[in-house]
């Protein structure tokens, strides 16, 4: 037995069976298989009615198909090698590749940010400092390697001002982001500043309570423009006063007299699915809706939060809105309206609340040779009477020359 165990190494690889004949004539058994060109590996006779031999697994059932022609009694006494192992291994395949896959999975997803925490700050801020990361392409997916902490918390306080100081680190799937809010004197109420120009102008009216005046009446300003310098005695001081002035507001429309619009007719399809990092799965598979029409399509991304913890996961609706073209004929009057009504939309949108408008202007015309490359144009320009300054923090010390003027 134990000389039919200790087989080639090939065997091993390939599998064999020891089998064991008694009764007959096994002899006749053996010249069978060399005439049908199958070679055993090993034989032994242990007694004279007992032989032992060794086969491929693919001859074990011819062996048993001439044994029982013979009237010899085979039994199996061991099988071994690859194929067997496997054999007995079948019945637990789906355990043992689950759990390679799920080692897989997880060597995979833990090299990758999954969680993101901004702590430290208020709700708001917290929201800027998302923005911010996405903005700079930190989102959930990403590698964990392509994050460099003191160059995102430098980044983080270059493109969040409010900020004073960040602290970035990774732990294991969770990207951590600590960061403390900027209180600065002006956002106190008191603290040396200049008041400043907050848009371009034309100033109108000064009245200077504190400081040094650096404009006056009739005289244009841009934006960030000193109006009164935060100094007295030579000392860095608040700024106090009004400086009012005309402010420009502008804004133009073009209408054709045959123009084409896209308008929804009220039919929609919905899909919905979930979004982890750039990876999308939609319930069920969005296709291109049927019928004749044009389709517009809107995505809704809905961000997972946990408290301030982004989960790596959102919510996304696909919407497909059916659209249909309409052709507006207009005459060169109505064409002027449009263009005219238009562009007031468009400078109400620019006025702040509440300013008084002091003068406007309006002007048309139609432009074009033909009747369907024609169009009309309107620009309308409003003046408004408005406070312009705003404060600007003084950080360093006033030279004496400015002092002094």
């Amino acid at each position: 037995m134990r000389a039919l165990a200790a087989s080639t190494f090939w065997r091993r690889i390939e599998g064999y069976a020891i089998i064991a004949l008694s009764g007959g004539r096994p002899e006749e058994l053996l010249n069978a298989l060399l005439a049908r060109r199958r070679y055993l590996a090993h034989v032994e006779r242990v007694s004279p009615d007992l032989l032992l031999i060794q086969s491929s697994p693919a001859d074990a059932g011819l062996v048993r198909e001439l044994a029982r022609e013979r009237g010899l009694r085979m039994v199996v006494l061991k099988e071994g090698g690859l194929p067997f192992f496997f054999r007995r291994l079948a019945p637990r395949v789906s355990f043992v590749v689950g759990a390679a896959l799920a080692l897989g999975i997880m060597a995979l997803v833990t090299r990758h940010i999954w969680f993101i925490a901004v702590q430290g700050v208020p709700a708001g801020l917290a929201t800027r400092v998302r923005v911010a990361l996405e903005e700079l392409g930190i989102e959930p997916g990403l590698r964990r390697r392509q994050i460099d902490p003191d160059r995102l918390a430098e980044q983080l306080l270059l493109r969040v001002p409010q900020l004073a100081w960040v602290g970035v680190r990774t732990r294991g799937t969770l990207l951590e982001i600590r960061a403390v809010e900027r209180i600065v004197p002006e956002a106190l109420g008191y603290g040396p500043a200049d008041l400043v120009a907050r848009k371009d102008g034309l100033v109108t009216e000064t009245l200077v309570v504190r400081g040094i005046p650096r404009v006056e009446r009739g005289q244009p300003v841009t934006r960030g423009e000193v109006l009164i310098a935060g100094v007295e005695d030579g000392k860095p001081v608040r700024a106090e006063g009004i400086i009012r002035g005309r402010v420009w507001y502008e804004a133009e429309a073009i209408v054709p007299l045959e123009e084409r619009l896209r308008e929804r007719t009220g039919r929609v399809t919905r899909h919905r699915g979930i979004q982890v990092g750039r990876w999308r799965i939609m319930v069920p598979v969005p296709s291109r809706p049927s019928g004749a029409g044009s389709w517009e399509e809107e995505v809704k991304i809905r961000p997972g939060y946990i408290g301030t913890i982004r989960l790596p996961w959102a919510g996304i609706t696909v919407c497909r809105f059916e659209v249909r073209e309409q052709v507006i004929r207009r005459s060169e009057a109505e064409a002027v309206q449009e263009a005219l009504a238009r562009a007031w939309a468009r400078v109400r949108e620019q006025l702040p609340p509440g300013v008084p408008v002091v003068e406007t202007s309006e002007d048309t015309g139609v432009s074009g040779d033909d009747g369907k490359g024609r169009s009309a144009r309107a620009r309308v320009l409003v003046s408004t009477s408005e406070e312009l300054g705003t404060y600007r923090l003084r950080l360093e010390k006033p030279d004496k020359g400015m002092a002094a003027g």
